[in-house]
């Protein structure tokens, strides 16, 4: 399935609350693009307000230009979007840089795998994905909070939506899920709006480390 078709379904199950409908509602479907963008700008401070540090760079996994987060980032920010979903290029003069590849780790540092070329991020700090998310996502994922990095995983949206409670239950799920399989206590923050809802999981250390 490719990804358009991901987010198509996202939207029917967001006003329709079902998966798939018959007849195709392009006008409709790019409005809801439209106005779920304008949701990003209070998501990103959302994230940074959760400890995202825009200044160590960001990598964000498995999205689209028509959904990312790192336009909306700090002016100063150093992104990256790594995905199958949009094609190797720069983004904008903000230097955000689009590639299609993979995101992998390499003796638990993260590289990007693309080209039969093999680019090493060990240097940024923030790794971030939002719903929807498929199982090879949750699973980087998973792995990138085994390692000292920021991570985070959120969901966003109106709080007309009909596929809000859904949302926030498959995140809350998510969380319990990975913290009974990693050293990790995943802590969970909501914001709601009257308008908006803001959502994400984060790990933190179970244990402090001895001084």
């Amino acid at each position: 399935m490719e990804y358009r078709d991901v987010l198509y379904s996202e939207y029917l199950k967001t006003l329709y609350n079902v998966p798939n409908k018959p007849t195709y509602l392009k006008e409709q479907f790019k409005y809801w693009l439209e106005e779920k963008e304008k949701i990003l700008p209070l998501y990103v401070q959302f994230l940074i307000a959760l400890d995202l540090n825009p200044s160590k760079g960001v990598v964000e996994i498995n999205k689209s230009e028509k959904d990312s987060t790192l336009p909306y980032m700090p002016y100063d920010t150093k992104g990256i979007l790594v995905s199958k979903n949009t094609r190797t290029k720069i983004l904008d003069k903000n230097g955000i840089i689009n590639i299609n590849g993979n995101l992998i780790l390499n003796e638990n540092e993260p590289k990007i795998e693309y080209q039969k070329k093999i680019l090493d991020i060990s240097n940024f700090k923030n790794f971030i994905t939002q719903f929807p998310i498929n199982d090879e996502t949750k699973t980087i994922m998973a792995e990138l909070m085994n390692t000292d990095k920021n991570v985070f995983i959120g969901t966003y949206g109106k709080m007309k939506d009909k596929n809000r409670r859904d949302n926030l239950k498959d995140l809350y799920d998510l969380k319990q899920q990975l913290s009974k399989y990693l050293n990790k206590n995943i802590t969970d923050e909501v914001i709601y709006t009257s308008e908006f809802y803001l959502a994400a999981i984060t790990p933190k250390l179970k244990y402090k480390e001895k001084k």
